[in-house]
C-alpha cells in the first residue's frame, strides 16, 4: 500500500518501485491530507506518480465506479487496464449485495456480515464475508478478483482464501456489544468519503433497538474541513437516535445535525480527550438490540469508547485497533 501525507510522498516512492500490478481505489474530492496541498487537484496528479511507475507490460487496476479513477483508462492508456466495482460496465463485478442477519443462539435476528456475487468472464461467484459491514467492504473484495485475473490465477481458488479473511481491527468489524447490543467498530481513522458510508450503513441496518454513533473529527482536510463536517451532520440527522461528537471540528457535526432536526437532547459532546468518557455515557445507556457505530481520525482514538463498550473489554486486545504497548502508553 502507497499511502500520501504531502507533496512529493509518491513521486519519492515511485523512484525505487516497479510494479507489475497496480490498483488506484478512489480519488474523492476532498481526499485524505488535503490540508499539505494547495489544492484537491495536486494531491490528485501526486497519487498518479504511482500510475507512471508502473511496468510498461503490467496491468492497471482501476475502482470504475469513481469518475477520477476511470479517467486514468484514458490518460495511460499504453497500460492494459481493468476496471472492477458495482456498475455493469465493469470487468469485474459484484452483484446482488445484501447484509446477513444470523440470530446467535437465544438472540434476534442481527447483522453478521455480507453477501453478493462476483461477475467476471461469464461466470458468477457466490461470496459471503463474515464479521464486516459496508458496501465499501465489498470493493477490496472485487480488487482482489481483478488482480488475481491479471496474474492468472484461479477464481475459485481466491474466493475461498478471501472469505476466509478476517475484517481488518477498526474497519467496519461488528463486535459484540455490552448488554446484547451491536458495536459496528470502524475506529481505525475517519474521512468525509468513509464516514458517509458508515452512515449509510447504520440506515440500512434492520434492528428494533436504537441506533447510536460516536463521531470524531475527521483531520488533516484543511480549508475544507468546516463543510466536511457539516455534511456529516446533516446526514447524521437523519440516521441516528443519538448522536455523540469528540473533538473540535466534530462540533460542526453537532451544530448542523440539531439544524436538521435531530433534537438537542440527544447530541452529546466532547472535548478531543474525551473519548473514553463519551463510550463510558454510551455504555449506560445501552439496551440489548441497540447498534452503535464508532468511528473518527487515528489520533481522537476511539478505539478507547469502542473498548468501553465491548461486552468482553478484557478481549479488547485482540479485537481493536491500536493496542501495542506504544499506543496503550499514550
Amino acid at each position: 500500500e502507497v499511502g500520501i501525507d504531502r507533496p512529493g510522498d509518491i513521486t519519492s516512492l515511485a523512484g525505487w518501485l516497479q510494479p507489475d500490478v497496480v490498483v488506484v481505489t478512489a480519488l474523492p474530492s476532498i481526499p485524505v491530507h488535503v490540508e499539505n496541498f494547495k489544492k484537491p487537484e495536486d494531491l490528485l496528479n501526486e497519487k498518479k506518480a504511482l500510475v507512471r511507475a508502473l511496468k510498461l507490460d503490467g496491468t492497471l487496476i482501476l475502482n470504475g465506479d469513481d469518475k477520477r479513477v476511470l479517467d486514468l483508462r484514458h490518460r495511460f492508456s499504453k497500460f492494459h487496464t481493468l476496471t472492477y466495482g458495482i456498475e455493469a460496465h465493469n470487468d469485474v463485478i459484484a452483484s446482488h449485495i445484501n447484509i446477513v442477519y444470523t440470530a446467535p443462539t437465544n438472540k434476534s435476528l442481527r447483522p453478521s456480515g455480507m453477501e453478493f456475487r462476483v461477475d467476471e468472464e461469464g461466470s458468477s461467484i457466490p461470496m459471503k464475508i463474515y464479521g464486516r459491514l459496508g458496501q465499501h467492504q465489498v470493493y477490496p473484495i472485487v480488487a482482489a478478483f481483478a488482480v488475481a485475473r491479471a496474474l492468472g490465477l484461479a477464481p475459485l481458488r481466491v474466493a475461498k482464501k478471501l472469505e476466509e479473511s478476517e475484517c481488518s481491527r477498526g474497519r467496519m468489524c461488528i463486535l459484540e456489544g455490552y448488554n446484547d447490543s451491536v458495536l459496528i467498530d470502524d475506529s481505525y481513522n475517519a474521512s468525509p468519503v468513509a464516514v458517509r458510508a458508515a452512515l449509510s450503513v447504520l440506515k440500512k441496518l434492520e434492528v428494533s433497538g436504537k441506533k447510536v454513533a460516536i463521531l470524531g473529527d475527521m483531520l488533516e482536510l484543511g480549508a475544507f474541513s468546516k463543510e466536511a463536517h457539516r455534511k456529516v451532520g446533516v446526514q447524521a440527522a437523519g440516521v441516528v437516535d443519538d448522536l455523540y461528537v469528540v473533538g473540535t471540528y466534530a462540533r460542526c457535526v453537532a451544530r448542523s445535525a440539531a439544524d436538521a432536526g435531530l433534537d438537542d437532547k440527544h447530541i452529546h459532546q466532547y472535548e478531543a480527550h474525551q473519548g473514553l468518557q463519551a463510550g463510558r455515557d454510551v455504555r449506560e445507556q445501552l439496551q440489548a438490540e441497540d447498534v452503535v457505530l464508532v468511528k473518527g481520525s487515528q489520533s481522537i482514538r476511539l478505539e478507547k469508547a469502542v473498548k468501553e463498550l465491548l461486552a468482553h473489554p478484557r478481549q479488547a486486545k485482540n479485537m481493536l485497533a491500536r493496542q501495542e504497548p506504544e499506543w496503550l502508553a499514550l
